[in-house]
């Protein structure tokens, strides 16, 4: 019965959380890492959170397929991959502290103009340092939106082409992710907890709140969704780095 009730507060956070990325195209994932962490062991958190973010950030880049921006993407897969050959030496591993306060402390270093003002992934070869960068974050704290996003907060990019282009990077990095943590799991020690059916149910679940969040995306004024995201994502974080500070 404790079972059948974490696996129906994971459904609804992926719904909640799927909806949120669908129209302010991060957020969303934080919030599910965050949740995860709560219910899960921290491998077996990471690679059911690397399943629906990989399922929600591809149907994303599937409906806004003709705004993805493709020629930043092999400079971001390179970067991507030589982050996972260094981790994957280490075999590096977070506790909950470390993914809470991770995922608390990476959005502050968008809304910073010292930092922020020196990247921009339509520049130059940004879009390589943008795939270490991410994918370092998402392997020590799970999700990575708010390092993704200081690399397109200066950008001359629409609201369609800035969803589109994030979705499609994160899918890569997810799919990085689940194949780093199942590298390292004990599948009888990590994953037994959990009834098989969670998997599928989550992807169609996240495809649902892609879907929903399109919706909600299209009444946004291009102003409105600036507003919206920088004010969220903010709160967001500050809950976590106290939650993180606390859980040390």
């Amino acid at each position: 019965m404790l079972m059948e009730v974490i696996e129906i507060q994971i459904i609804l956070g992926v719904l909640f959380t799927s909806t949120i990325s669908g129209f302010l195209g991060m957020g969303g994932g934080m919030i599910l890492m965050a949740i995860f962490g709560m219910l899960l062991p921290i491998k077996a958190a990471m690679i059911l959170h690397g399943v629906t973010q990989f399922s929600s950030n591809g149907f994303r880049s599937f409906i806004n397929y003709k705004h993805i921006q493709w020629k930043f993407i092999p400079l971001y897969l390179l970067g991507a991959i030589s982050v996972f050959a260094v981790f994957k030496q280490i075999e590096f591993v977070p506790n909950l502290a470390v993914v809470y306060i991770g995922l608390g402390l990476f959005p502050f270093f968008s809304f910073i103009p010292v930092i922020a003002k020196h990247f921009d992934i339509t520049k130059g070869s940004q879009s390589f340092i943008c795939g270490l960068a991410v994918t370092a974050a998402q392997l020590i704290a799970g999700a990575s939106g708010a390092v993704l996003d200081i690399f397109f907060v200066n950008s001359d990019l629409d609201r369609y082409k800035v969803i589109a282009t994030k979705s499609m990077t994160q899918t890569f990095g997810h799919g990085i992710k689940l194949y780093y943590y199942f590298s390292l799991i004990s599948v009888s020690d990590d994953l037994n907890s959990l009834n098989f059916y969670i998997y599928p149910a989550v992807i169609l679940t996240a495809f649902l709140g892609t879907y929903i969040g399109k919706q909600i995306l299209n009444k946004l004024s291009e102003n409105g969704f600036k507003k919206m995201s920088k004010g969220f994502i903010l709160t967001i974080a500050v809950g976590l780095l106290i939650s993180g500070f606390r859980t040390m």
